[in-house]
């Protein structure tokens, strides 16, 4: 399912991505696929899902709403 295409996961696990280009990114996005590195990504990971099914704009207010890196 990962064979040609960037992906993350947690550290214990990457080496069992074949053909995956593994990165160490907290989450990655590749065409339909969004992998992320283990629950501490939680938040970023569910950001990118409401991204992908609403928008950046619709993201971006929920970041601001739960005060996830307010900074940004």
């Amino acid at each position: 399912m990962l064979e040609g295409r960037k992906a993350t996961s947690h550290p214990s696990k990457e080496k069992e991505l074949p053909g995956a280009f593994v990165v160490r990114e907290p989450v990655v996005t590749s065409g339909n696929i969004i992998t992320s590195r283990g629950v501490g990504t939680a938040i970023e990971f569910s950001l990118e899902l409401v991204k992908i099914l609403f928008d950046s704009a619709e993201a971006e207010e929920i970041s601001k709403a739960i005060v996830y890196l307010e900074d940004r």
